[in-house]
């Protein structure tokens, strides 16, 4: 189980630890623990976890899968590329905003209390923005690009009341969200939860890609 080998890494790290600042403690202990490691795992472990780890599925693989975009690029980008975990609690939020270069995404919820998306379609983007920015005249004097920094909550009612269409999705775990170029998107947790995420670009994106570059300027 995972709490087992979190324990047995822990012995190891703090009998290697010892063994770097005392290098006489080197003794047979060490090649025990070494072999605890190798023998609880079965070989069908093994192939499960080469099987999850090969998957096109897993969010570590899926950005560079043929017919994804970012397959092309020479670097591992944290964020996009790269998945990034969120630890989520009970009512913690996380703000309107759009994936950066107007990106899909796909979030994996992992395990415990489901989140609630909320999402608004790429073609009324115009329409949210501009609702953001009447609601809050003050602050987007100061920082135009409020938008963007994914600072900025409004509840769905009141979009919905400015003619914005908000529709709403409830992620539970083992399940998959994915969110469309150009289509802004929040919500919250419900408890405790684990989730995973990570940007890809299928070959219809390029045309929102260039959408993108041209609101950054």
């Amino acid at each position: 189980t995972l709490t087992k080998v979190n324990k047995l890494r822990n012995r190891l790290v703090d009998r290697f630890n010892a063994v770097h600042e005392s290098p006489h403690l080197l003794d047979p202990t060490d090649l025990a623990l070494k072999r605890v490691l190798a023998e609880d795992l079965d070989m069908q472990t093994v192939n499960q976890v080469h099987k999850y780890a090969t998957s096109p599925w897993n969010l570590n693989n899926l950005p560079k899968l043929n017919g994804s975009m970012l397959q092309y690029l020479n670097e591992d980008i944290k964020g996009v590329m790269v998945p990034w975990m969120y630890v989520g609690m009970c009512f913690s939020t996380f703000c309107w905003h759009v994936e950066d270069h107007n990106f899909y995404s796909i979030s994996y919820l992992h395990r415990g209390a489901p989140k609630t998306w909320y999402g608004v379609p790429g073609h009324a983007a115009a329409k949210m923005e501009s609702v953001m920015r009447k609601l809050t005249p003050g602050l987007f004097g100061s920082q135009p690009d409020l938008h963007m920094q994914l600072v900025t909550m409004f509840s769905p009612q009141t979009l919905q009341k400015h003619g914005v269409p908000v529709y709403r999705a409830t992620h539970n775990p083992n399940e998959f969200i994915i969110t469309y170029p150009s289509s802004y998107h929040g919500g919250f947790n419900n408890g405790f939860n684990l989730a995973e995420a990570v940007n890809f670009a299928t070959p219809d994106w390029i045309a929102w890609g260039h959408t993108a570059v041209q609101n950054y300027k």
